[in-house]
Formats: structure tokens, C-alpha cells, sequence
């Protein structure tokens, strides 16, 4: 560790340090607050919107973001209005906002809503750790006179699935989401038998459905989040496992006050009704994935600008306005939503 430590701050004077753009959170809420303040403007044509290059050279260096036609309300964070400017020609940031600086927060509150959706996803993966272990501890678990396999030890199936499929398959959100769907429908199903080796199923469901579902799921924050909120679209990542956990140490809770439903789940898992508990997570995670798959249908990819051979030239992550998006390209970006 000693070593890595100085291996980085010697090469401290190689790196190279671009200038400071401002907290990107201190943008989201000068838009959000000029929106709100000019809610009352109106524009006929979206050229007429602010714009500045030189402003937005700091966090647009790979190119700027284009006007997109969805949350046209945040779009009045653009609109030129009367005391919008200083004596020096230099624009009032928390009166009046650049389309970029405004495409910045459409594309952050375009994420949220397929992020939310996740969470329940990441939740249900918690099963492995928890009540599958206790579906273990209560089965033969014998393989020998003198064997007896380990309780915990059932999620290297998750572990070995999960790097088979990232061997041989491409990114996936959706499939992950639906085959996680699968996996709580087999643990309801196998719940009552007395082998363990009935849980490596779902075991290993689970782990073809992280692989699908982890990588797929980072890429679209990483690719859809604006250039200077890439390390919040990270954080959104990791949010999701917090939120998992939160989720998955209270739900059960909450459903074992249905009673005769789901029995005393937590008290004993033999006479609670956990088939019943998997059951109801499956119902939950079906109107989930509809949820989700209405959010990709409406979403929107971002639109960058590039600059190159002294001319402007507009990357369409869907659309292939200006002609330089192929269809690999376009396959490509919209491969994590499925």
C-alpha cells in the first residue's frame, strides 16, 4: 500500500490538471432555481435559448450537449430575460442558464427514473445472503458421512454463474431484471423440498441475472450522465446498493404483519410461509420490469456536440441526425436497456 501511495504522488507532476468548472451540483441548482424563477417565460424557437461557448468550455471538453425536446419546463432557465446580464456582458448564474448547463439536469432527472427501478432488483439479489443461507441451514445439506456443505458456502454458485455469463454475454439490464424475476419464482417453488442442492438454481439464476443486470446497469449511468457528473452517476451506483440494503433489512418486516399469508417468517422460517413471501416479491418485481421498460420507452439519449475538421459536427446517441452514427453505434448505446 506504502508503495502504491508513492507510486501516485510521484507522477503527481505528469497528470494533467484541467481547470476547475465549478460544482456541478451548485449547476443543477442554479438551473433548477432559474427555471422555477422564469416559469412564467415563454420561447417560440429553442435557437433563441442562451448559449456560451466559452463559459461551458470547462465541462463540455468532449462537446457540448444539444437542446433535447423533453422537460421543455427546465428549458426557461435559458430564456433571456431583463437583468439576466452584468455590465460586463457576463451572465447572472443563478439568473440565466446555458442549453448545456440546462441539458445537464434533463439528462440527470431522465436517469433517476430507470435508476429507481434498479433498486428493487438489487434488493431481491440480497436474498443469497440472507433468507437462501437460512433455507440451507434448515435442508440435508449431508454429502458424506463426515461431509456437511456449509450454509454460506451455496453463494459460490451465484459467484461461478455470474462469471461464466460475463465470459460469453454482452451487457443486459432488462434481461437481469427479468431473470431475476425467474430466480424469486424458482425459490418460491423449490422452497419446500428438503435437499440443499434444490437452491443451486436459483443460486445461479441470481448470478446470471447480476451479470446482465451490474454491467449494464453502470455503463448506462456512466454513458447517459453528463461529461462533469460522471463521479455522481458512480455515486448513483453505489446509492443503489445502500438503498438495497435499507429496502431488503425492512421489507420483511413489513410483510410479516400480513400474518396468515406469510406466517412468522422471522421468528421460524419452518412454519413461516416463505414460498408465499418469494411469491409476493415476484408479483412486486413483474410491476417493476413494466415500470421499467415504460421508462425506456420514453426515454431520451443525450445529444453531444463534437467539433471536428473545423466544423461542428452533432453525435446522436439514437438518432443519426448529421450522418456520422452507424448502426453499431446506435445498437451499442442502446444495448444496457435490454
Amino acid at each position: 500500500m506504502l508503495g502504491a501511495v508513492i507510486a501516485f504522488v510521484s507522477g503527481y507532476s505528469l497528470y494533467v490538471r484541467l481547470p476547475l468548472g465549478g460544482s456541478p451540483l451548485v449547476r443543477l441548482a442554479q438551473g433548477t432555481a432559474t427555471a422555477f424563477k422564469k416559469r412564467k417565460a415563454t420561447v417560440s424557437d429553442p435557437s433563441l435559448l442562451y448559449q456560451d461557448k466559452d463559459l461551458d468550455a470547462g465541462i463540455s471538453t468532449t462537446g457540448r450537449l444539444l437542446h433535447t425536446d423533453q422537460l421543455k419546463f427546465l428549458e426557461k432557465a435559458a430564456i433571456v430575460t431583463g437583468g439576466d446580464m452584468l455590465p460586463s456582458g457576463e451572465q447572472k448564474l443563478w439568473r440565466l442558464s446555458t442549453v448545456h448547463r440546462v441539458e445537464e439536469l434533463k439528462s440527470i432527472m431522465r436517469m433517476l427514473p430507470i435508476w429507481a427501478a434498479t433498486i428493487l432488483l438489487v434488493t431481491s439479489g440480497s436474498h443469497n445472503s440472507s433468507f437462501m443461507i437460512q433455507q440451507a441451514r434448515t435442508m440435508d445439506r449431508d454429502v458424506a458421512p463426515c461431509l456437511k456443505i456449509p450454509p454460506a458456502s451455496m453463494l459460490v454458485f451465484t459467484s461461478l454463474a455470474m462469471l461464466l455469463t460475463l465470459a460469453v454475454f454482452d451487457r443486459r439490464t432488462g434481461v437481469g431484471m427479468t431473470l431475476s424475476v425467474l430466480a424469486n419464482a424458482v425459490a418460491a417453488a423449490v422452497e419446500r423440498r428438503r435437499s440443499v442442492f434444490w437452491l443451486v438454481p436459483q443460486y445461479a439464476i441470481h448470478g446470471v441475472a447480476d451479470a446482465f443486470m451490474d454491467v449494464g446497469r453502470m455503463e448506462f449511468l456512466y454513458d447517459q450522465a453528463p461529461e462533469s457528473l460522471r463521479s455522481t452517476a458512480a455515486a448513483l451506483y453505489w446509492l443503489t446498493c445502500c438503498s438495497d440494503a435499507s429496502v431488503a433489512y425492512s421489507f420483511p418486516y413489513m410483510t410479516n404483519s400480513m400474518g396468515s399469508y406469510l406466517g412468522t417468517l422471522l421468528d421460524n422460517l419452518n412454519r413461516g410461509k416463505l414460498d408465499n413471501y418469494y411469491w409476493l416479491v415476484v408479483a412486486l418485481q413483474v410491476l417493476n420490469l413494466v415500470y421499467y421498460f415504460l421508462c425506456v420507452r420514453y426515454y431520451t439519449f443525450k445529444r453531444l456536440e463534437t467539433v471536428g475538421d473545423d466544423k461542428e459536427v452533432e453525435l446522436d446517441h439514437v438518432n443519426n441526425v448529421s450522418g456520422n452514427c452507424n448502426d453499431d453505434t446506435k445498437k451499442g448505446a442502446k444495448a444496457s436497456f435490454r
